[in-house]
């Protein structure tokens, strides 16, 4: 696991735990309106969508890769 490290391919919660930690992290980091966006599992694209808008963003989508799997999401961090 020379360039990821160990947590992102074996995390804790069905694979989540580092997705939800950045999602519920993220406003520290982004300006309202800004945008974030994760690479994630073939199958976790649900998930990770609802971390999103439990963690204050909206525009939340997928996005499919050429194998037509959803393989990114994200949201734009609402502005209050």
């Amino acid at each position: 696991m020379r360039f990821e490290p160990d947590s992102a391919l074996v995390a804790a919660a069905q694979g989540l735990a580092d997705l939800a930690h950045l999602c519920a992290n993220a406003g520290d980091y982004l300006t309202p309106g800004g945008w974030l966006l994760l690479e994630h599992g073939y199958d976790q694209a649900p998930a990770v969508r609802q971390l999103l808008t439990d963690n204050g963003f909206s525009a939340v989508m997928s996005r499919r890769d050429l194998g037509g799997h959803e393989r990114i999401s994200g949201g734009q961090l609402s502005v209050e």
